[in-house]
């Protein structure tokens, strides 16, 4: 029985892709790729475009984008932290996200306010499809929501 139960268990590991290095290790890794508040074991950094507006001048003094309260908070409790590759404002914004697409160079991360770049992600296959991180790893709330 117990034997059969471990095949069952290694046979999933394997279907979702995790591999195991060590008991910790492994289920530290799934864990954090299948909930929405697991933690993982070494600093995963995501890449992000920011679209910035008019609220921006309500930081604090001396928190930025990378280094704010909410970061903070995501390294602690999940060990991610964002990168910004760029920030723009309007026009300037979407100039970018249309510039990066073109160039291939994408973020993990951003807005796309435009059909036809939208559009142009979608034929180049350059979206990554979230349906089964979703399903995993969305809270109950987000769900809700």
């Amino acid at each position: 029985m117990v034997r059969k139960l471990f095949i069952v268990v290694l046979s999933l590991f394997t279907i979702t892709g995790c591999q195991l290095e060590s008991h910790r290790d492994s289920f530290t890794a799934l864990e954090a790729s299948q909930t929405p508040y697991g933690r993982y074991e070494k600093k995963v950094t995501y890449k992000i475009a920011h679209l910035t507006g008019n609220n921006n001048s309500y930081m604090p003094s001396g928190d930025t984008y990378e280094n704010n309260a909410y970061t903070r908070y995501l390294l602690k409790k999940l060990n991610v932290q964002n990168k910004d590759i760029f920030e723009g404002y309007g026009d300037h914004y979407s100039e970018y996200v249309s510039h990066v697409i073109l160039s291939k160079n994408l973020p993990d991360v951003m807005i796309v306010e435009s059909l036809d770049d939208l559009e142009y992600l979608v034929e180049n296959d350059l979206i990554e499809d979230l349906t089964t991180a979703y399903k995993q790893c969305a809270s109950s709330r987000i769900k809700d929501i």
